[in-house]
């Protein structure tokens, strides 16, 4: 079984996404990293080309109503044999 998370995506706004930020504590300055955004059904594409099986993609709404926060996208998947 593979499983990962992310941020749920911001529509319109796929694949490599610049981040920057304070994250490591004690860090003096800021770091800015790439990272990848797709939504569920582009997670599951990339993956079946990669040799993997998805078995759950899925947005995941954020528990706390009254804050703006946004969701976290959860995928699932197995090794295709």
């Amino acid at each position: 079984m593979f499983a990962f998370s992310h941020r749920e995506p911001v529509i319109g706004r796929y694949g490599a996404q610049e981040m920057g930020g304070k994250w490591l504590e004690g860090r003096e300055t800021e770091l800015t990293v790439r990272r990848r955004q797709y939504g569920p059904e582009q997670w599951s594409d990339i993956l079946k080309r990669h040799g993997l099986t998805t078995t759950d993609a899925r947005v995941l709404p954020n528990p706390d109503p009254d804050r703006a926060a946004v969701g976290s996208l959860l995928i699932t998947a197995t090794f295709t044999p």
